[in-house]
């Protein structure tokens, strides 16, 4: 996102749930954007999400995110989650392409 309503939206989205929500960090949208990677809800804890690198390429920006799922022998609380990851990247107008990388975190 690019602009400080679109945060400001995605911000209070992501804390939702949360009481007292956070101060919403302050951009500098004339030199940053913002992207958000979101797994959704899932209905156990060990899933995690992780904006791991952007790179520019010609044509957008590539942001990977690593997919965290809990291996079968982990225990997890049985509360819904909603993993989500914010990260800051450079101001610019190519559009952003996310490229995902699953793994499992395995338990002893």
């Amino acid at each position: 996102m690019s602009d400080a309503q679109q945060w400001a939206q995605a911000w209070s989205a992501i804390w939702r749930n949360h009481s007292p929500e956070p101060a919403l960090p302050q951009i500098d949208f004339t030199q940053e954007r913002v992207v958000v990677a979101a797994l959704g809800q899932r209905n156990s804890g060990g899933y995690g999400i992780l904006v791991e690198s952007a790179a520019q390429h010609p044509d957008y920006v590539e942001v990977v995110v690593q997919k965290v799922s809990p291996g079968a022998r982990c225990g997890t609380t049985a509360a819904l989650t909603q993993p989500v990851d914010v990260a800051r990247i450079p101001a610019g107008t190519l559009p952003v392409r996310f490229r995902e990388r699953g793994t499992v975190q395995e338990c002893p």
